[in-house]
């Protein structure tokens, strides 16, 4: 059975990928900003890593941005 989640819990999730608060958002850098790591490398950009951020919540872990997103679900890969 699936794990429940506290959503009145405000504590931030730990996670190895950049982020960053703007204007009291949480922003994280996409997985694909570093292809070692990401479980995702095959969609990437063609011309190296992706420097996109994403707006995600406090219990997030990772992020794909949109753009690599598209790409997996149209299965182009680099």
């Amino acid at each position: 059975m699936a794990k429940k989640t506290n959503f009145m819990d405000k504590s931030v999730a730990e996670s190895k990928w950049k982020t960053k608060t703007v204007d009291g958002k949480r922003l994280m850098i996409c997985m694909n900003s570093n292809l070692e790591d990401s479980k995702w490398s095959d969609f990437a950009p063609e011309d190296g890593v992706c420097e996109n951020w994403s707006e995600v919540g406090h219990k997030t872990t990772a992020a794909l941005c949109w753009e690599c997103t598209s790409r997996s679900v149209n299965n182009i890969k680099a």
